[in-house]
């Protein structure tokens, strides 16, 4: 009763009680230095386990749901470098041969920002990560909730510009 709705993954809501719709899935990719020693526009699974890995969100809630996703795909990573927050990651990815596996989205975020940054095709291309929106079931037809699950899902129909999604706003003359 204290919150209306959640987005996100949140595996603990998916029991009975509780509904979800799915906002968006993205695939996932690695971000690197563009100059960095792996050339190419992929990873085998090999040169993956290889490399030096950042790790975005250790410990958190973002943390472990790419951890599961790691699990669910059988794959392993050498974490070199472990920050909680995602908005250092590319100063840290230009200073160093680490890699960091994120969505497409915050990739192309990135890269537009950063051209010292490429992305590099995954070697698990079937892996994804989604974004949900969950509310209680007593809160179906309550016409508060239903007008703010539409203003969300609405938002999110189309993939963002996140080329503009960050930009200071003009300051008013």
């Amino acid at each position: 009763g204290e919150i209306d709705v959640a987005i996100g993954k949140y595996p603990e809501l998916e029991r009975s009680g509780y509904h979800r719709h799915r906002l968006r899935q993205s695939d996932v990719l690695c971000l690197m230095r563009a100059d960095h020693p792996i050339h190419g526009h992929s990873l085998t699974l090999q040169e993956y386990h290889k490399m030096r890995h950042l790790e975005v969100g250790a410990g958190g809630r973002v943390g472990r749901h790419w951890d599961r996703l790691f699990h669910d795909i059988n794959t392993k990573r050498k974490i070199a470098i472990a920050t909680t927050f995602v908005i250092g990651l590319p100063e840290i990815i230009e200073a160093d041969d680490v890699v960091a596996t994120v969505t497409r989205a915050q990739g192309k975020y990135f890269c537009r920002r950063h051209n010292q940054l490429k992305m590099v095709e995954a070697p698990f291309l079937k892996a994804k990560t989604e974004v949900n929106l969950y509310w209680h079931r007593k809160l179906q037809n309550q016409p508060k909730n239903q007008w703010i699950r539409k203003v969300i899902k609405d938002l999110f129909k189309e993939e963002p510009d996140l080329g503009n999604f960050l930009k200071p706003k003009a300051a008013p003359h």
